[in-house]
Formats: C-alpha cells, structure tokens, sequence
C-alpha cells in the first residue's frame, strides 16, 4: 500500500483553502454523501464531548483528510457501520497502550498512515493565523476523531 506524502496532504489544503465558502460547502456535501456514516459518526464525537468548537474543526479536517486520500489516487470505499464498530476495540486498546506506556506504536501502526498521523499531530499542536492554540480538551478530542477518520477511511481505501 503506497502511504499518503506531504505533496498529497498540501495539494489538499491548498484545493480546500482556495475554495469560496459556497464551493466549500458543496465540496464537504459531496465528501458527506460519500462518506455519510463516518461524517456522521465523526460529527457524533463533538456532541458527546459537548464542544461546539469541534464541529467546524472535524469537518475542515474531514475534508483535508478525504481529499489527501483522493490526491494520493485512492479508490475510497464506504465505511460502513460495522467497520465503525469493529474498528472500536483496537482503537480503545491502542489508546489505553497510550494511558499506561505512553507508547504511540500501537496506534501508529492501526492508523497506518504515518506522514498523515503526524501532520495532524503537528497541526492539532499548531498555533493558528491568529496566534491561537486549541485547548487542551479539544486538542485531545481532535486527535481522537481525527484518527478515527484516518483509521477507517485507511481501511476502505484501495491503492
């Protein structure tokens, strides 16, 4: 499986910050229509965490994410419900690795898409235009549905 570059992740943000709001909107519509039951499930995670801020955020990542995929030449398949769910368990246990050994392996390794896995962490960690940096809750909270996002759209992507 050829691995997502830097080149794929930057033409990404270029295409999705280049774009007007209207063309934007329409683009992330397309992406939710493809992708309705992990946009949902995503969308989900900032409900459950009460965090209005998360919502904006996961879905400009959503669409840097699914784009960098696309730039990459992937054939997207759908991520179903039952992938969702059983891509739980794992993900859980690579979390908990985190907790108790501070070992990112495991998680690294589910996720499989290093040059991915940490722009977003360098990203999540970022100030931004502004000079401002998340909050910690919402830096955590990002992570955790960001590479949810990575994780499952990995495990439908066909190179």
């Amino acid at each position: 499986m050829e691995y997502i570059t830097a080149e794929h992740i930057n033409n990404a943000i270029n295409k999705i910050e280049g774009m007007d709001d209207d063309a934007l909107s329409h683009l992330i519509e397309t992406f939710v229509l493809e992708q309705n039951s992990l946009a949902g499930y995503s969308l989900q995670a900032a409900i459950e965490f009460q965090n209005e801020e998360l919502n904006d955020l996961i879905m400009y990542y959503f669409a840097i994410i699914y784009q960098s995929f696309k730039n990459a030449g992937y054939k997207m398949g759908i991520v179903e419900d039952d992938l969702i769910d059983a891509f739980q368990e794992p993900f859980h246990e690579a979390l908990d690795l985190i907790h108790t050994t501070e070992d990112y392996s495991e998680i690294s390794s589910l996720i499989n898409q290093p040059v991915l896995e940490n722009w977003m962490v360098d990203e999540i960690g970022a100030e931004d235009s502004e000079g401002n940096l998340l909050g910690d809750e919402t830096q955590i909270q990002l992570y955790l549905v960001t590479m949810n996002i990575i994780g499952l759209l990995n495990k439908v992507a066909n190179g």
